[in-house]
């Protein structure tokens, strides 16, 4: 004699059975046996639920500290404070997305008195960019620090990145390299948006980087040679770097801010480096009206005060 009853989850799915089965002629099973079991499975059904929800719970505040840990531990890749530059002032925001972020900034400071400041966003989101947002901080700062040349240096990083098995991979990058003494940025614009120079004699915007001197992403193309080009700063002229995190910012409509979001949102205005940068953040905020960011977003800007 055998009976069986089935386990059953939440929504209706069975899950398991159990089944009792006797080779005892003179004790089959009964109806009332029958109804019994069922009630058991009913319990038993339950109980397991709880169990696996337990688990799921266990395991989901599990992930969350591992990943607020990671937020933690990319953050510290981050500057704490903003340079000290005489007669410079410096702006930088950051905002993943997610927990963790492939977006990078960093400010280095160079032999000469001279400061980089590179801003960069590793293709994907979530761990996978983060883990490879370390990697590439790490790498900058030695390429930085051991190669005068920026172009060379950005050469160099690029053939890292290959090196180290990330082929799949790929992260856009602007560098600049700024002289305080000459007043004069030199720039490598590696698949990233162009940074823009707002000039403060006329309010108004330009590309920082010509298309004929923007490179491939990093971790694209083993050997590829960037090339630099330099740019004047004059009293009051700021430049913007910025991830695509601030022109791809869409409104509930899924229209994207573009690159003319910007220039609409300066219009006719005179803005230092601060000012300047919090005004951009302010239009992409607006310009969202409220719905959930979809995107890493990183902006810095830096420029003269006299």
């Amino acid at each position: 004699s055998v009976m069986c009853a089935p386990l059953w989850s939440q929504d209706g799915k069975a899950f398991g059975v159990i089944q009792l089965d006797t080779q005892d002629r003179h004790k089959k099973f009964m109806e009332d046996d029958l109804k019994m079991l069922m009630g058991i499975a009913s319990q038993a059904s339950i109980a397991l639920e709880n169990a696996r929800m337990h688990q799921d719970l266990v395991a989901r505040e599990r992930i969350k500290r591992d990943l607020e840990v990671a937020r933690e531990v990319q953050r510290s890749f981050l500057p704490t404070r903003l340079p000290g530059v005489s007669g410079y002032e410096f702006f930088a925001h950051y905002e993943a997305a997610l927990e963790v972020s492939g977006d990078y900034y960093d400010f280095i400071p160079l032999p000469g008195k001279c400061l980089a400041i590179l801003v960069g966003d590793v293709a994907g989101k979530g761990v996978a960019a983060a883990l490879l947002m370390a990697k590439i901080s790490a790498d900058a700062r030695f390429c930085m620090l051991t190669e005068s040349n920026l172009a060379v240096a950005i050469s160099r990083l690029n053939d890292l990145m290959l090196q180290g098995g990330m082929a799949e991979r790929f992260v856009t990058l602007a560098a600049a390299v700024l002289d305080p003494a000459k007043h004069e940025l030199t720039l490598v614009n590696a698949g990233h948006p162009s940074p823009l120079i707002y000039r403060h004699a006329t309010t108004t915007l330009e590309e920082a980087t010509p298309n004929d001197s923007a490179g491939l992403p990093i971790g694209v193309m083993d050997g590829f040679q960037y090339e630099s080009c330099q740019v004047q700063l004059h009293p009051g002229d700021s430049l913007l770097i910025f991830t695509d995190g601030v022109t791809e910012a869409m409104d509930v409509q899924e229209r994207q801010l573009e690159i003319k979001g910007i220039h609409a949102a300066l219009q006719g205005g005179h803005f230092a480096a601060r000012a300047l940068g919090d005004r951009v953040l302010q239009a992409v905020k607006r310009h969202a009206a409220g719905r959930s960011q979809h995107d890493d977003i990183t902006l810095v800007s830096f420029g003269r005060t006299s």
